[in-house]
């Protein structure tokens, strides 16, 4: 659902019309669906294309500035006629990988229109508030926003949002930090404990999903599969387990390498059977194999 079905819901609106995506979900004629999801299928492809191209265009400028390297407290970029319908989506990346509340605008005929994210411990709803002079109009939430003000205004915003985040935000509140349930043996995630978590569900932003550590695993093997995934086969003792790691072919280890990870244990449905597989949540060289 996450994955593959809900970005391509999402992506007509995206793109300028949502309508596809009411279709697709009352229309009875599977012939007239078929064609319904292939159009939406292709609109989603070209979300990410758009997506990709003001990340790259981003990531361009960080390294002549820079070298990526990020040495303020918040994140805001402007290019020309950046479709505005990925803003939103491309801010979150930047949140995921450096960390920082970020804005991102779209300029056109002298106006700057944006989407922007945050962290915990900076609201970015009463940041832009304080900030409320300088908008044509704003609105959201603590953690996502969009807005729109003159182009010549951009300067004057990005200034005092910095200025902001560097009052309220500390070096500690810059490290993402994931709260760990509890450490376990991997011979001990089986059947019982996942129908153990089932009974805590549905989990949301008030009921989060169990996350549990393995410490000093050894990788028997592991390859970056489908749209940059890391998928792994481990060993804890006599334990053998499966882990899937979405979108996260960019930390592969070596196979033969010991890792501490965290993880969330769930069943992996194919071909009419369920197996049990460990859903990647961050991973790193254990810290024996460091000594």
């Amino acid at each position: 659902l996450a994955f593959r079905l809900a970005p391509r819901l999402n992506a007509p609106g995206r793109l300028g019309d949502a309508d596809s995506g009411l279709r697709i979900l009352t229309e009875e004629d599977p012939q007239a669906a078929t064609a319904l999801a292939s159009e939406m299928d292709r609109m989603n492809v070209r979300r990410r294309n758009l997506e990709q191209k003001v990340l790259s265009d981003i990531e361009d400028r960080l390294r002549e500035e820079n070298g990526m390297r990020i040495d303020r407290r918040t994140l805001i970029f402007g290019g020309m006629d950046w479709h505005q319908g990925v803003l939103g989506i491309v801010a979150s990346r930047l949140v995921d990988r450096f960390h920082r509340p970020s804005l991102v605008f779209s300029i056109a005929d002298g106006m700057a229109t944006g989407s922007g994210r945050s962290i915990t411990g900076f609201n970015l709803y009463k940041a832009l508030h304080h900030h409320r002079a300088l908008f044509k109009r704003f609105g959201g939430h603590a953690h996502a926003a969009g807005m729109r003000l003159d182009k010549s205004n951009l300067r004057l915003l990005a200034e005092g949002f910095e200025a902001l985040a560097s009052n309220v935000l500390s070096d500690e509140d810059l490290v993402p930090a994931i709260d760990v349930d509890a450490e376990l043996r991997l011979e001990s995630v089986g059947d019982d404990l996942i129908q153990q978590m089932n009974r805590l569900a549905p989990f949301g932003e008030q009921n989060s999903e169990p996350v549990f550590m393995a410490s000093s695993v050894e990788v028997l093997e592991s390859s970056v599969v489908g749209n940059r995934h890391l998928k792994m086969k481990v060993k804890q003792g006599r334990a053998l387990k499966e882990v899937i790691g979405f979108r996260m072919g960019s930390i592969k280890p070596m196979d033969g390498s010991r890792v501490d990870f965290l993880f969330t244990p769930e069943y992996n449905r194919w071909r009419g059977r369920d197996r049990i597989q460990l859903r990647l949540v961050d991973l790193r060289p254990s810290s024996i194999s460091r000594h």
